[in-house]
């Protein structure tokens, strides 16, 4: 027999020859299919894992904190402490219940130890049982060291702080690390926020003696700018011998003898005498910018407070651009009212510098570094803030009630 187009045979080829290039197409879209289930299932199995095993789990997680039936027990303290400073360790109950709650708590022990020999630096024990209802979301203070001991002037090196407890019946066990610093503290920084390209920048270097001894070791060592790829840039230094009693503490400036292109540079000191390395950005920009309008002021303070607290006030600026904005400050002014009556008036004329990253915010201004204000009458309080760069004059208010 003739066949005008194919024959059984053929067409039976054909179309399996079509099904196999149709599942080679298909298999790598199965595959994601398959992998993305697979993940899911992961996802679900690792959530369901954590959401029943997760607290028996935490206390390896995070030894200074762990939670035990919606009540989170917590040791708190800083990771450094710098001489002569007293140690702060605090002790904390919440409960983070939506409901109130009954907590038993025998057996108290708390421990401070060196870690470099094992040595005790301080221990407390107590057999008083305490026992009482924590309110929904109360928070308690259970041991503060401070009220307890003043332990300060420890030797340089890295310390371990436990407290051990029963708590309704179980061993509750809350570890913690800090570092004790007794040495020489140092901070460099540019003078300025940013450099023009025709400038030559300058460093500050700031040096205090948090030791219980005199120093009196040479400060000396390179600097070194690097820009994204390579070394751009090495100077030496040498300040000399210090003599820095107990507590005290000097500074000195380090002109660079060489400009730089636009750009943003990582300073390196390399502090030979003391082998110490501090890093430091510098900012190098073409020209200053006078446009502000892409510029607003945000305000960091508590809209309602209660008598007797400090005003605490921040002013940052953000910057809305998507390029970075070099600045130059003309005026800052800082008002404050109570029921219409000027009661605090800030001003500062000085020119300074800011760098703004694009879309970031850079602080203009801490209140705290002007004047401690205490909120001493209740009422309606006013902030009026302003910031003059260029011509023009950036505003803003603010309320605060005190109760």
């Amino acid at each position: 027999m003739t066949y005008f187009s194919r024959s059984p045979e053929e067409w039976k080829k054909y179309d399996e020859e079509k099904k196999r290039k149709r599942e080679e197409k298909n298999k790598p879209k199965k595959m994601v299919e398959r992998f993305s289930l697979f993940i899911i299932i992961a996802i679900s199995a690792i959530a369901i894992f954590f959401s029943i095993f997760g607290p028996k789990f935490s206390r390896f997680m995070f030894p200074h904190s762990i939670t035990k039936k919606g009540i989170n027990l917590s040791l708190q303290t800083q990771d450094n402490f710098y001489y002569p400073e007293p140690l702060d360790i605090k002790i904390y109950v919440q409960n983070t219940k939506n409901k109130s709650d009954y907590i038993k708590i025998e057996n108290f022990y708390f421990r401070i130890i060196r870690k470099s020999d094992s040595k005790v630096i301080h221990d407390f024990s107590s057999p008083q049982t305490i026992e009482t209802q924590i309110q929904s979301l109360q928070t308690l203070l259970l041991f503060d060291l401070l009220k307890e001991a003043e332990i300060k002037q420890l030797l340089d090196g890295e310390y371990q702080v436990t407290a051990s407890f029963l708590f309704n019946g179980d061993n509750v066990s809350l570890t913690r690390d800090f570092y004790y610093n007794q040495k020489l503290i140092l901070n460099v920084y540019t003078n300025e926020m940013f450099y023009l390209t025709n400038e030559f920048p300058v460093f500050s270097i700031e040096v205090a003696n948090r030791t219980d001894t005199t120093i009196t070791s040479e400060l000396s060592g390179n600097i070194k700018i690097n820009d994204k790829k390579k070394e751009v840039f090495n100077q030496s230094f040498y300040f000399g011998p210090l003599n820095l009693k107990t507590l005290e503490s000097t500074s000195f400036k380090l002109p660079l003898n060489k400009t730089f292109e636009q750009g943003i540079y990582n300073s390196v000191f390399e502090f030979e005498s003391i082998n110490q390395n501090y890093y430091s950005p510098l900012v190098v920009v073409d020209k200053i910018e006078n446009d502000t309008k892409d510029l607003s002021l945000i305000f960091y303070t508590p809209l309602f407070t209660s008598r007797g607290d400090s005003l605490h006030f921040e002013a940052n600026l953000k910057n809305s651009k998507k390029k970075p904005m070099p600045l130059e400050v003309n005026q800052i002014k800082f008002r404050l009212y109570y029921e219409n009556q000027l009661i605090f008036n800030y001003e500062n004329n000085d020119r300074t510098r800011i760098y703004i990253s694009e879309l970031g915010t850079t602080q203009v201004f801490d209140l705290s570094e002007v004047r401690n204000i205490t909120l001493d009458r209740s009422g309606n309080y006013l902030i009026d803030f302003s910031i003059v760069i260029g011509n023009d004059v950036l505003s803003k208010q603010q309320n605060i009630s005190v109760y």
